[in-house]
């Protein structure tokens, strides 16, 4: 029996796992969506989703004091745009400065860019606009319940929290979707060919391992533009899409100079594009 559906899934293709999609959306925690907290239902019990979310939950949230170039003069033949020292105010964050030691290590989580989040809202099916005695999209609040009465709520991400702090910090709009992203998101997109088209790359094993080649480093909106995906599920995009994962720095400073405040050095770098045109043609064409 335990390697009866893995033979079956070689021969055929991987839509048969699409039963254990459907299941998966089903189980999923409702999108709640409002104005404001108030008017937000209560939240449910739950825990982190993943190490991802766990990391979300645990994290501090630092302003950074001070941002001084290092590099002066980059050069075009090196690796690298710029270089930065970062100061970290840690004076509200008794934890971390209980952990700070020199040469160390802090994980800072990056966030997407604010153009990056407009050019993916049409595919969500929101909107910046502001109607006269409302607020745009972006600035609603959100929380996930759970379909069943008393069910714990697996959670991404801490909320309530703006859909704009959603997709700004925790969805990376830079990676490409993951397969199961993929099949949880095509039951629900629209038009109806574009579902065709994610069937047919989710069983072409090539296609697919191409599309999240990290050298071609395509995007969430690359990649459902080229499909022909005009609508996708806010609530299960928020769910499935991949998570911004925390980057190590190394400690910069010493407590002993700098009690109160954490630096780190932080690379700009920059590589050649790799030729996308091919990928592109495949996820075009999937239909046929």
């Amino acid at each position: 029996k335990d390697a009866l559906w893995p033979a079956l899934e070689k021969e055929f293709g991987s839509s048969l796992s699409c039963g254990a999609e459907l299941q998966e959306a089903a189980t999923d925690p409702v999108l709640r969506m409002s104005v404001d907290v108030a008017s937000l239902p209560p939240e449910a019990p739950g825990k982190p989703a993943d190490l991802l979310s766990r990391f979300y939950f645990q994290a501090e949230h630092l302003r950074a004091s001070a941002v001084s170039e290092l590099r002066q003069a980059p050069s075009a033949d090196r690796e690298g745009l710029s270089s930065v020292q970062v100061e970290l105010d840690a004076k509200a964050c008794p934890a971390l400065l209980a952990a700070y030691v020199a040469a160390g290590t802090v994980e800072v989580l990056p966030v997407n860019d604010a153009a990056e989040v407009a050019a993916m809202l049409p595919l969500l099916g929101i909107s910046e606009a502001v109607k006269p005695g409302d607020i745009g999209d972006l600035d609603c609040c959100i929380t996930f319940t759970p379909v069943g009465d008393g069910d714990e709520v697996s959670r991404p991400f801490p909320t309530p929290c703006s859909l704009r702090e959603a997709l700004t910090r925790y969805c990376d709009l830079h990676r490409a979707p993951t397969p199961r992203q993929l099949r949880v998101l095509r039951q629900s997109m629209e038009p109806a060919a574009a579902r065709d088209r994610v069937g047919r790359l989710l069983a072409d094993e090539s296609a697919l391992r191409l599309v999240q080649d990290e050298a071609l480093a395509l995007s969430q909106l690359e990649v459902w533009t080229a499909l022909g995906v005009e609508r996708l599920d806010l609530g299960a995009f928020l769910l499935h899409c991949p998570r911004q994962r925390p980057r190590p720095y190394t400690v910069a400073s010493s407590p002993l100079a700098k009690p109160t405040e954490i630096q780190i050095c932080v690379s700009l770098v920059s590589h050649p594009a790799a030729p996308t045109a091919e990928v592109m043609q495949v996820l075009i064409h999937a239909d046929r």
